[in-house]
Formats: structure tokens, C-alpha cells, sequence
């Protein structure tokens, strides 16, 4: 009963402090206008940057955009907006629509970089879970949260330099059935990519259980500097 009413007052003040307006320009109706949308400088062109584990790697803005940094702070930190992931999702979507050649991703099956045990508590929510189902009801694909689990919980990557990233995060995935991923082709999502060392450490083990092939997603790209 507690959990229930607890449940129901956060909501409430989920509903309090984020009314169905715009974030910035508080415009009725959307959590992100239009206008407010197009100073997010989705970029209109992709290079491509394929890396040890991963055949490509698209995202949507820079992190060093000021309403981007704002929109996925108030989306990770407290007071925590999980609603932002609706409008953050179609930044990605919207970079794809931009781009002259499109990207097929029709077989392809959305999964969530899994977030440690210790920060989804803090959190209460996975936000590369809450992108991940917004972007496979836009994109119509397939979403799984389950075929890639975190075993580790390792200290978090900001503020480390690039040197030690991929040390940290090393061994920190898991797939708990190899069936679940075999021969599939995989959007990989987070928030923000910045040296890729945490998507590479998931392409790695989702490779190592038989994947196909590994693309990362990201609303944002960021040096280490900015984060």
C-alpha cells in the first residue's frame, strides 16, 4: 500500500514541476516545441565511424548545445523527468530524417546500455530504457531491455580521463541467454556517447553471444571535457 501511495504523490509532483508545456518556452502541448527543438542544432549529416566493436555510431546533437545539456541534466539528475525521454527520442529520430542517406534500420533490434543496480535506485529508472521504448514505437522495432544485463557496479565514467574509461567499465556486461541475441542486428542506445568505451564494452559481450552486427545511438555526442 506504502509503495502505492508513495508512487502516486511522485507522480504528482512529477506532474506539478513538469506540466504538459514546453521546457523552456513553456508552449502548451509538448514538453518540446518546435521552435525550442530547432536550437537544439539536430545535426543534418553523419559521418560514418565504425570502431573496434561497433559497425557505426549516430548522434543526434552536440552535449556542448546549452538546451541539449539542459534537457538531459533535468532528464538524469534530480528532480528526475523521465518524461523527457519522448521528446529527447524524437531528436534522434528527427536526425535520421535529416540525413540524405537514410539509414535502413528495419531488422534491426533496439537494446538499452544497462544501468547499475546502485544508480537505477538513485534514479529510478534506466533513462537508456525509457529512450530505447520511445524510439522502437517511432522507429517500429523491436525493443529488448532483458538480453543485456549489467553484472558489475562500477564507478561512474564522469570526470574520468579516456585513458582509464574502458579499464573501469571492463567486464561490467552480460548476456543472460546467448538465443536472445544470436545472429540479431542491434541498436545500441544511450543518453550521451563520449569516448564510446561503455558502448564498446556492451558491443563487445552482445558480439561474443553471437550478434550480427552492433550501430550506437546516442541523443548527444561530448568530449570528456564537457562531462
Amino acid at each position: 500500500m506504502w509503495k502505492k501511495t508513495l508512487k502516486i504523490v511522485k507522480n504528482t509532483l512529477l506532474n506539478l514541476a513538469f506540466p504538459d508545456s514546453c521546457f523552456f518556452c513553456k508552449t502548451k502541448g509538448t514538453l518540446l516545441c518546435p521552435d525550442c527543438a530547432s536550437l537544439c542544432d539536430i545535426s543534418p549529416a553523419h559521418q560514418k565511424r565504425r570502431v573496434k566493436f561497433i559497425a557505426d555510431c549516430y548522434a543526434a546533437c552536440s552535449y556542448r548545445n546549452r538546451l541539449v545539456k539542459r534537457l538531459i541534466a533535468q532528464f538524469k539528475y534530480e528532480p528526475f523527468c523521465s518524461q523527457l525521454a519522448a521528446p529527447l527520442s524524437v531528436l534522434i529520430a528527427n536526425h535520421f530524417s535529416l540525413l540524405d542517406q537514410k539509414p535502413d534500420f528495419s531488422s534491426y533490434t533496439i537494446v538499452p546500455v544497462p544501468l547499475s543496480k546502485q544508480r537505477q535506485r538513485w534514479r529510478g529508472f534506466n533513462q537508456a530504457k525509457e529512450l530505447a521504448d520511445q524510439l522502437a514505437v517511432i522507429l517500429d522495432l523491436e525493443c529488448d531491455s532483458k538480453c543485456l544485463i549489467r553484472t558489475k557496479n562500477t564507478a561512474t565514467q564522469v570526470g574520468l580521463p579516456s585513458n582509464k574509461r574502458a579499464l573501469n567499465i571492463a567486464g561490467a556486461f552480460a548476456c543472460p541467454t546467448r538465443k536472445d541475441v544470436a545472429g540479431k542486428k542491434i541498436l545500441l542506445i544511450d543518453d550521451i556517447i563520449t569516448t564510446g568505451a561503455t558502448m564498446e564494452e556492451c558491443a563487445k559481450t552482445l558480439l561474443k553471444n553471437g550478434a550480427a552486427e552492433i550501430v550506437a545511438l546516442a541523443v548527444a555526442h561530448a568530449e570528456v571535457s564537457d562531462v
